[in-house]
């Protein structure tokens, strides 16, 4: 899985790597390949030390590494960790504070003055101020593998200790939460007391967001308990470990209460159970209420079996599994009838399927504002052509994660699961827009916080794979970790990846054989269309629901390679007026630059304006790989100024004469009349207050102008526009 272009001489041996990122790309080039969202965890509790985090992840399961399973805490204490604390020695209540602070769950210090019984100058003055920060009435410790040496070198006995010491010190604070948290981890056996209370906490974490404090609490429960209350402890567990994307430990904990649990059990783990299988073996299974028994005027059953329906319906849009869609759908019809809340998940679950399968869904859902609503809309905006709209609904109410209940995933609104599937939508939107950078980033973001591989069935796996084709012409690190991370990622195929790879590197002849491997086997795809490669191999047509513009451009590409000579002009005139009608300035540059190489294979002057135009749409849009593959083309029809060449130089030595007219034509495409009188302006090496005094406006007006055409040639600065004018006027 580890990236093959990667040599050793990217990464200098270090003993602290400066980000996760880094740590991903060392590790990978190593043989380790762990998840995004597991790693970043394991980098903060390691401070990035480079030896302690290779062993950490020697000593992990691989359904761990692959986020499948919920991480061991503390840590495991590996050698070195051993050996860099190896000389420490701790008076006895400097162990215990010591204890106490990787133990709390509020990291404030009166809980650990009450625990040490000792002011705060002894605190501070002791080994224990040496180890951990102080601010704001809260610690932190100074280096994190302290925490797991204190925790890993501390006997069973020393830590019920403590436990029991923390409950008190709670207690007297008023927080029966987290008093009953640590009275359930000193307790010497089972007590019966606390179930119904951990419970709520559980739930109450849950509902959070909190997965992995819910699943500590939930097992925690589930060790106290018998019969009834150990299966609610148990169906918790694995809602939790659902919301938070491990779905080994998920359907672990729900597979038996379906299986055998009580008739109330077992409904309330369905929905779990299904959407966790799902995501395990990227099937979803098949069940009937009929055969299950479901007492559908049962109240609680008819909104479990609701929800299983809703929520499988989905799951097999997602997977293109027709056959599902139509055997789930017809329940929430029956259900539906007569009762307004079902109504709603009827409708809303309905229209979700529309939209993945490509139909036309209704506008909204439910006027609930909630998570799912958001997503929806914003996906309908980018299937309309709006992108940028979309990402302006998924940017409200705090960043798209709203707090009102959802009708599809209630009780899981907060969860990383949930968030994952937010931050793929978008990630696609940010694509579609055709902006890479910032898909780039939000990608970045996205995969270390959330199982960002989970959401619709991998299509984050496929968006992260064609935004680093785009911006470096190779998959990373990256999309490997998260391809490794997605139980049955196999079924994803990487053919189309492979295509756009070899057709970047100037090996068109190998895409067009990847491409046509990819139809002999149907086209295999995902929910939404991601931008892939068509200027080679066979003609296809949309396969999913995709932007507008993705399909225009794919349309006008394939219009131009059906074309004869006999009926070139008229088509070339039709395609070069419609392609600008693409907001997309990644899809309109891909136009540009197959007009471009079809005028010059014909002999047209026009040629070398259209690859011009498209290097710069390419670097509006951060897609350098293709920029660059632009430019090598450019460079190899001009060979005496190979582009790479060109130097920079300063606006007195710019022949400004020549480079005015071919700039003028390139630009005309890209800017406003305005804008392009700005830059022009600029070229000829006015300062903006001239530029203000000879157009009659304000200094003020200029700047926005000028900053305007910057962002949409893809500059940073005055001298970055003139090297670009002055490669225009070479190249011309």
């Amino acid at each position: 899985m580890a990236d093959e272009t990667v040599t050793a001489d990217v990464f200098p041996q270090s003993s602290t790597w400066a980000n996760a990122s880094e740590a991903l790309a060392q590790l990978a080039h190593e043989g380790i390949v762990i998840a995004p969202h597991v790693l970043a965890p394991l980098f903060a509790a390691v401070r990035g030390d480079a030896v302690t985090l290779r062993e950490v992840c020697g000593l992990l399961t691989e359904d761990q590494r692959r986020g499948l399973r919920v991480l061991p805490d503390p840590l495991p204490l590996v050698p070195a960790i051993e050996r860099r604390f190896s000389d420490m020695r701790l008076a006895a209540w400097e162990r215990q504070v010591l204890l106490a602070a990787a133990v709390c769950t509020d990291n404030r210090v009166d809980t650990l003055l009450d625990i040490a019984g000792r002011d705060i100058t002894d605190i501070i003055t002791s080994k224990v101020g040496s180890h951990l920060n102080f601010v704001a009435a809260h610690f932190s410790f100074d280096d994190p593998r302290f925490r797991i040496w204190v925790h890993g070198t501390s006997s069973l006995s020393e830590c019920t200790t403590v436990h029991g010491l923390l409950t008190e010190a709670y207690l007297r604070r008023g927080d029966e939460t987290r008093s009953r948290w640590h009275q359930s981890l000193s307790a010497l056996q089972g007590d019966a007391t606390l179930v119904q209370p951990l419970l709520e906490d559980a739930r109450m974490a849950l509902h959070r967001g909190e997965v992995l404090r819910s699943v500590a609490i939930a097992r925690e429960a589930a060790s106290h308990a018998e019969g009834e209350p150990r299966a609610d402890a148990h169906l918790i567990a694995g809602m939790a470990a659902l919301g938070g994307g491990y779905v080994d430990d998920a359907v672990d904990w729900l597979e038996p209460l379906v299986a055998e649990g009580s008739e109330r059990q077992r409904m309330k783990a369905l929905p779990g159970y299904v959407t966790a299988v799902a995501m395990q073996r990227n099937v979803v299974p098949a069940f009937d209420a009929t055969v299950l028994g479901v007492d559908l005027t049962d109240e609680c059953q008819r909104v479990s079996w609701e929800r299983t329906a809703a929520l499988a319906a989905g799951l097999c849009a997602e997977r293109s599994d027709g056959d599902g869609v139509n055997a789930w759908l017809p329940w929430l019809d029956e259900l539906a009838d007569n009762n307004e809340i079902t109504d709603q998940v009827a409708r809303a679950a309905a229209a979700w399927c529309i939209l993945l399968s490509g139909g036309n869904p209704p506008t909204h859902l439910v006027r609930s504002d909630a998570t799912s609503e958001n997503a929806f809309e914003a996906l309908a905006a980018g299937l309309d052509g709006r992108p940028n709209d979309g990402l302006a609904i998924l940017a409200r109410e705090g960043g798209g994660l709203s707090t009102a209940p959802d009708p599809l995933v209630q009780g899981f609104e907060r969860t990383p699961l949930v968030r994952a599937y937010r931050h793929v939508v978008e990630a696609l939107l940010q694509v579609w827009a055709g902006d890479f950078a910032e898909a780039k980033a939000v990608i970045d973001r996205a995969a270390y916080s959330t199982p960002f591989a989970r959401g619709f069935a991998g299509l984050g796996i496929i968006v992260a794979r064609r935004v680093e084709l785009a911006i470096t012409g190779e998959t990373q690190a990256l999309s490997a970790a998260l391809a490794y991370s997605m139980p049955g990622s196999g079924s994803i195929d990487m053919l189309v990846d492979r295509a756009v790879a070899a057709y970047l590197a100037d090996s068109p002849e190998e895409a067009a054989d990847q491409i046509m491997v990819w139809t002999d086997r149907g086209a295999p795809h995902l929910c939404f269309g991601v931008p892939g490669l068509d200027e080679v191999g066979p003609f296809l047509t949309a396969s999913a629901p995709e932007s507008p513009d993705t399909t225009r451009g794919r349309n006008l590409r394939l219009r131009l390679r059906q074309v004869g000579d006999s009926s070139w002009s008229v088509a070339y005139e039709n395609v070069r007026v419609e392609s600008r009608t693409i907001v997309s300035p990644f899809e309109r540059a891909r136009v540009e630059a197959f007009l471009g190489e079809l005028c010059i294979a014909r002999n047209d002057q026009s040629g070398r304006r259209h690859l011009l135009v498209a290097s710069m749409l390419f670097s509006q849009s951060g897609a350098t790989a293709w920029q660059r593959l632009v430019e090598r083309k450019l460079a190899s029809r001009s060979p005496h100024v190979a582009i790479a060449e060109v130097q920079p130089v300063t606006t007195e030595n710019v022949r400004t004469e020549d480079a005015l007219g071919a700039c003028r034509a390139a630009w005309s495409q890209i800017l406003t009349e305005r804008e392009l009188q700005v830059a022009m302006l600029v070229v000829e090496g006015a300062s903006n207050k001239e530029i203000a005094e000879r157009l009659s406006v304000s200094v003020r007006t200029v700047e926005v102008h000028v900053g305007r055409v910057f962002v949409k040639l893809g500059v940073h600065n005055r001298v970055e526009l003139v090297v670009r004018a002055h490669r225009i006027a070479q190249t011309s």
